[in-house]
């Protein structure tokens, strides 16, 4: 059925919508915005509907010819589903062709999921030869959203193929679309097609990637990082490399950044200008070649990840994250003479996935004082904050649920009776009032669960992994919250989540979205609580202590171990200790009673890991021994709690003693500003890399590395 002709209407009665849409067009194209506005279509067009579907029409002296239509909505809906199965887009796009528009309103319209870059929101390319068929379809829908938008990438007229060709080949921090649609076979001109298109942008940035290596070879090839490390009369350049599409890196790396800058070096931030945009390794070399960079600093990856990047300046890694491209053994193998890592994971990364142990130095996320620091809180903020006690997390999903979440993703029964046999181990532990903290009892849990069901499993990490780091990190927490919730207390938990759980629903007070409100917070509560089974020294107490916010922390066994260490680490000094030969040689009573307790407590002797102990002892007490809350804070004792009754004691202790709160706070986040700052770790950072290209110089390494 057609339109009748009481129902055609002249395209023009929507003109205030093509006027709207145009104006949109003019902030992102301004050229193609003006040959709309100024086009001057070779006919009258008429639009109607029949069927429900939307019919273009054009006169042609004075009759009504019926415009093709190849793609309506209802096809436009079934080839996107073709593209996206899951009915959500997840990575960029081609259409070339418009019809009348109803597929690219259909893809921009999509649901976007891009679960490994969250906020990526892939490009999506649109072509059309058919400039006055673009007027046309302006008129047909409020697409000031489409157009605005910066992942939709309009090319329009006769040489719109090689406009988004050249586009591509310009824009290469673009991602390059592999999938593609055919809406119209004349916009593909002179044999083109999405193949030769995109081959094109790729030989393009092969192409730009290989003169940039060139010229940065030769910008490089005499320099010298030792001198340009110790020179004190010009500030280094330090480029720092992150992503828009982390929830909490981008803005460590602006911290650390901003420390380097008060340390009195120059900084430049690459990151994605837009959440259209994918960095790549050109891009990379690109700002290298511009910002002639003496030190390149990124956090969860390493120089080998990259080509182009030069190899003879320092590449700082800050492991924050147990990542596994980071611990593997291809990692340790990449790291070359001027690669050095810092951060979490020390013991792993050198001894089992071969990172040099002289090139890695053990580091803790810390705070930045600018940004946390003590305040007058605001009237309405102590309204909606003030408290007894409050506790700030994201793990709000009961351990019950997590396992069930967990056999949801097997297939096989064994697989239930395994995960559901762990499980109950490791919660008979908690009903028994009992924690699990330690890596060998939960490799106890699973090797006897594995020898009952009979089963064996390739990889026990992903076991390990599934337990200590997401059920038992729940029940850790979650223990202590039954405690608190136990007393008559004002409890307030912030994070994504709470109000979902049913045991502790009633203290959901919603999310901590930003400084300001953490800072209130942490002023406003009488006590905060950090807890976490991989210990309580964590940038959140950083955070709250540099605030002016009091903490009590629960304790793990390895608090105790490394106040062993410690005084271990004093015995060998003191008996000129300085290797496992020697230590086992010379240890007396005293010193084995230390490596007794450290087996206790570890379930391996210092000495028997496999491994030089000494050297790892070395490079924590280098650092001060800060990686743990006990050696770090001399108010340890007084603000740990191991159970039930001693969290009761020391809540009803600092909930009525304000004067006593205060001076421990303030010893506390002295200790904080002392030594767990981004300024701090900056510094540690540029002494590190000085101190290791001083060596290598010594042994002549860094000469060999440059002729390389």
């Amino acid at each position: 059925m057609l339109p009748t002709q009481e129902t055609w209407q002249p395209v023009r009665i929507l003109r205030d919508q093509f006027e709207s849409n145009v104006a949109a067009l003019a902030w992102r194209d301004a050229k193609l915005a003006e040959q709309m506005r100024d086009w001057q279509p070779s006919c009258d067009y008429l639009v109607g509907f029949a069927d429900r579907n939307l019919r273009l029409a054009k006169l042609v002296d004075g009759k009504q010819q019926l415009l093709p239509n190849p793609v309506p909505a209802t096809s436009a809906a079934q080839i996107a589903k073709r593209l996206f199965p899951s009915g959500r887009c997840s990575e960029p796009v081609i259409v070339a062709g418009l019809d009348q528009g109803w597929l690219w309103a259909t893809l921009f319209k999509l649901e976007i999921h891009t679960p490994s870059a969250p906020g990526h929101t892939p490009p999506l390319y649109f072509l059309t030869a058919d400039l006055e068929r673009l007027w046309v379809v302006l008129h047909l829908h409020d697409w000031k959203d489409l157009i605005t938008d910066g992942r939709t990438l309009i090319f329009a007229g006769a040489d719109c193929v090689a406009q988004a060709q050249q586009h591509m080949a310009a824009n290469l921090h673009l991602p390059i679309p592999k999938l593609s649609v055919t809406v119209d076979p004349q916009t593909w001109a002179n044999g083109s097609n999405i193949d030769s298109v995109t081959s094109f942008a790729v030989q393009a940035a092969s192409n730009r990637l290989r003169q940039t290596s060139l010229r940065l070879d030769a910008q490089y090839s005499s320099y010298d990082a030792v001198d340009s490390m110790t020179n004190s009369s010009r500030p280094l350049r330090i480029m720092g490399i992150t992503s828009r599409f982390t929830t909490f890196l981008q803005y460590s790396m602006r911290d650390w950044l901003e420390a380097f800058e008060s340390l009195g070096h120059d900084t430049l931030l690459v990151i994605e200008p837009q959440n259209a945009a994918q960095f790549n390794a050109l891009t990379f070399a690109d700002e290298c070649q511009r910002f002639k960079p003496d030190m390149i600093v990124m956090i969860d990856h390493f120089r080998g990840e990259f080509a182009g990047l030069p190899t003879n300046i320092p590449f700082v890694m800050w492991i924050q994250d147990q990542l596994p491209h980071i611990f593997s053994n291809h990692a340790g193998e990449s790291q070359k003479a001027f690669d050095y890592t810092i951060g979490y994971g020390r013991d792993d990364c050198v001894h089992s996935h071969g990172y040099p142990s002289e090139r890695f130095m053990p580091a803790m996320v810390g705070t930045n004082p600018r940004r946390f620091v003590p305040r007058r809180i605001r009237g309405d903020e102590y309204d909606r904050f003030a408290c007894d006690v409050s506790f700030v997390s994201h793990c709000s999903t009961p351990a019950k649920t997590l396992l069930e979440q967990e056999i949801a993703r097997q297939s096989a029964p064994e697989s239930k009776r395994l995960l559901e046999s762990i499980f109950d181990k490791l919660n008979a532990r908690y009903e028994a009032g009992e924690s699990v903290t330690m890596r060998h009892e939960f490799n106890e849990f699973i090797s006897a669960s594995l020898a009952e069901t009979k089963l064996h499993v390739d990889n026990p990490a992903q076991l390990l992994n599934i337990f200590s780091h997401k059920i038992n990190n729940a029940m850790f927490r979650h223990q202590t919250l039954r405690w608190l919730a136990e007393l008559d207390v004002r409890l307030n938990l912030y994070g994504r989540g709470w109000e979902n759980n049913p045991e502790f629903s009633r203290f959901a007070r919603g999310v901590a979205d930003n400084e300001s409100q953490l800072s209130a917070i942490y002023q406003s509560s009488k006590i905060n609580v950090q807890v976490s089974p991989f210990g309580a020294a964590h940038q959140r107490v950083f955070d709250g202590l540099a605030a002016g916010g009091f903490f009590l922390l629960r304790a793990c066994p390895g608090d105790r171990a490394d106040r062993i260490y410690r005084d271990l680490w004093d015995w060998c000094v003191a008996n000129d200790v300085r290797s496992d030969a020697q230590l086992r040689k010379s240890a007396d009573a005293t010193a084995r009673g230390y490596m007794e307790e450290l087996t206790r407590i570890n379930n391996i002797g210092p000495l028997d890991g496999g491994f030089e102990f000494m050297p790892g002892l070395a490079v924590a007490a280098a650092g001060g021994f800060t990686r743990n809350a006990s050696t770090l804070w001399t108010e340890y004792d007084r603000v740990a709690f191991a159970g039930r009754e001693e969290l009761h004691e020391r809540v009803g202790h600092f909930l009525y003693d304000d004067a006593d709160r205060a001076q421990v706070t303030r010893g506390m986040r002295d200790r904080v500003l002392e030594c767990m700052t981004y300024k701090a770790v900056a510094k540690q950072t540029m002494e590190f890399v000085t101190n290791d290209l001083l060596r290598q110089r010594a042994a002549g390494d860094d000469r060999q590395v440059m002729a390389a």
